[in-house]
Order: C-alpha cells, then structure tokens, then sequence
C-alpha cells in the first residue's frame, strides 16, 4: 500500500485553474519563462502546469487567493490588457 505524505496533498477546493491560450507559443522557446516570471513577479505560486503537446496553451493551478492577480499578471505579461478576462 502507498503511503501519502499529507505535505503533499493539495486541497482542490481552495485551488483554480488558469489557462493562458498561446497560439503563437508553438516551437517559440521562452513562453513558460514568461508565465513563470510573471507570476513570480507578482507573489503567486503555481501548484500544477500542463500543457498539451499542440503547444496551444499553458495550464496552471494557482490558490483561490491568487487567482485574478494570477489572470491580470499573465494578460500584463502578455499584452492582453484590452482581452476581457474572467475568473
């Protein structure tokens, strides 16, 4: 039987999720850097990436918290000020 350390474990109830579509990050080398700055930047910790093999968009999972500094932190980072966004 597996054990699971409880450090490890994450309440998905008090986490969202936070896609960032990238149609041009596909083969563009720097893009993750940039979400990753970004968010760095702005005191938001990311507990899980994902991102499909089309290279189409980066998915993370961020605190409830933090969830729309996470979203205007990457609309910043990305010029998308003028994108409307939801969270």
């Amino acid at each position: 039987m597996v054990q699971r350390d409880p450090a490890y474990q994450v309440d998905a109830s008090r986490k969202r999720p936070v896609s960032l579509p990238t149609s041009d990050g596909h083969g563009s080398p720097g893009i993750a850097s940039r979400v990753f700055s970004a968010l760095a930047t702005g005191g938001i910790n990311v507990v899980a990436i994902a991102q499909g093999s089309s290279e189409r968009n980066i998915s993370l999972v961020v605190a409830e918290s933090d969830a729309t500094r996470a979203v205007r932190a990457l609309h910043q980072a990305f010029r998308l000020e003028r994108t409307s966004a939801s969270v």
